[in-house]
């Protein structure tokens, strides 16, 4: 029963994810990157990682 019931809350969590409105792509074309990570400790101060070591850090919400 505790099973079931953590299945379906996965579930619906899953169905009502959405993206984040108003992402553009800055910078360089890089056809063949990816970005494994990204994680923001507030509103404007993140880091991305992702392939061959590329780290990209923001100050300002992602904007540059």
């Amino acid at each position: 029963m505790r099973l079931a019931t953590l299945f379906i809350v996965f579930i619906a969590a899953s169905l009502s994810a959405q993206a984040q409105p108003g992402w553009l792509k800055v910078g360089p074309d890089m056809p063949f990157k990816v970005f494994y990570s990204v994680w923001f400790t507030d509103a404007d101060n993140g880091v991305a990682v992702g392939d061959t070591g590329m780290i990209r850090i923001t100050s300002d919400g992602g904007g540059s």
